[in-house]
């Protein structure tokens, strides 16, 4: 029976941990929650990574095939977009797509 506790507790570490980081990833890229466990968990949970590919090349992590913003512009570049809201660490409307 203690293997059980111990592995809920586990279990429920590891929920607050992925949390945490879902928080941290839409407020350093400006998208939602939804969108940045979306990113997560096609980057296998390695946030380093994810943040690393972002920072070399943000089309690597694939925001724009995953993640819509809201009050871009339908045929507005990554670059036009990220110069606006993203840029300025405003929270934009972001939706999984």
């Amino acid at each position: 029976m203690r293997e059980g506790v111990a592995g809920g507790a586990r279990a429920q570490a590891r929920r607050v941990r992925q949390e945490e980081e879902v928080r941290e990833v839409a407020e350093l890229l400006g998208v939602d929650e939804s969108c940045a466990m979306l990113l997560l968990r096609s980057a296998a949970w390695n946030k380093e990574a994810l943040l690393s590919n972002y920072m070399d090349d943000a089309d690597k992590v694939g925001i724009r095939e995953h993640c819509t913003c809201g009050g871009s512009e339908p045929n507005e570049t990554k670059e036009e977009h990220t110069e606006g809201a993203h840029a300025t660490g405003e929270k934009s409307s972001c939706q999984v797509v």
